[in-house]
């Protein structure tokens, strides 16, 4: 019986931007959460010919442009939406990767193969997530001029993964509840492109502040596992730099609903990256659900999670 290789990657809440400035000779670095659910699974067996379902198809010829024809079955039994803020793209990219390797017998690791599929070109949270990083992940951003050329999205970007300033586990009570608005919209492919360009460079005055807010406030947080600092935070960062006009363009539907979450007993609510996913904190299961129930009728969907926590940690991979 053929071998089936499967890898998983976890969806992520993209927290913030936090240098789409420049002006120190440096751009992007990110912050991010992985959550334990949803999930994309990917499947692979050996086969006498690629076949595919058709939303991975793009990957397999992505990764074979690097390492080669591969002959597999490459299937797709659980996957979440693309293009609504929550990674879907670079989790399902490395978990095609990953399972194409497994059947060419390719030695590669993680982040070898996000080079090959052009992944964290922006953000380097999808990567470490795929990667076992922890649950939450601060990452340096990218040099100008010597590693990328301007502010641009991972899709048009060459730039290599950025380096680790930090990750760890959140606490396991910790919750997130993540909302679909109604009435909101997707941003991806050359609308996104089209938004770094004309929104950035963002005023230094804001980078300086949310740089504040993360590493004297978010960060602190997680180390002293406060779920309303780390929610305060958040809140915030929704009003800062990149991430401020993140949120302005998706509009009056994400504000309402996050003011919404907040005033039902939210310690926290954000945008995770150009949305329209909208995300609450709580410390506990039973604080996220009254959450749920405040705000379910204004989203499309609603789904409760737990952290990611079973990653192996990276420690700092500062090369």
């Amino acid at each position: 019986m053929a071998s089936q290789y499967v890898a998983t990657g976890h969806a992520r809440l993209h927290v913030a931007l936090i240098d789409m400035n420049g002006s120190l000779g440096r751009v992007d670095g990110s912050v991010g959460v992985v959550l334990d659910e949803p999930v994309v699974k990917v499947t692979a067996s050996p086969a006498e010919r690629l076949s595919s379902d058709k939303r991975l198809s793009r990957f397999a010829s992505k990764f074979m442009e690097t390492y080669g024809r591969v002959y597999a079955d490459l299937r797709l039994p659980d996957t979440y939406p693309a293009h609504v803020g929550m990674g879907w793209t670079t989790q399902a990219s490395l978990a095609v990767a990953t399972v194409l390797a497994q059947v060419k017998g390719v030695r590669a690791d993680v982040f070898q193969l996000a080079e090959a599929m052009g992944r964290g070109g922006a953000s380097g949270i999808g990567v470490y997530a795929f990667a076992g990083a922890g649950s939450f992940i601060v990452d340096a951003g990218h040099k100008l001029g010597s590693q990328k050329r301007g502010f641009l999205p991972s899709d048009r970007s060459d730039a290599p993964v950025p380096p680790l300033v930090f990750a760890a586990n959140l606490p396991p009570q910790w919750r997130f509840l993540v909302c679909i608005p109604k009435h909101s919209r997707k941003v991806y492919g050359a609308q996104e492109a089209r938004f770094f360009k004309s929104n950035c460079p963002v005023p230094a005055s804001d980078v300086e502040r949310l740089s504040r807010v993360v590493l004297f406030k978010l960060i602190p947080s997680v180390i002293e596992r406060d779920c309303d600092s780390f929610g305060d935070a958040v809140q915030m960062i929704q009003g800062l730099g990149f991430k401020k006009k993140e949120v302005e363009y998706q509009g009056k539907t994400v504000f309402e609903l996050m003011a919404a979450g907040t005033r039902a007993g939210a310690s926290g609510a954000g945008m995770s990256s150009f949305g329209p996913t909208v995300y609450f904190v709580a410390k506990s299961e039973r604080k996220v659900k009254r959450v749920c129930d405040e705000v379910s009728d204004m989203c499309l969907t609603t789904h409760i999670s737990k952290p990611y926590l079973g990653g192996k940690g990276l420690g700092n991979r500062l090369s």
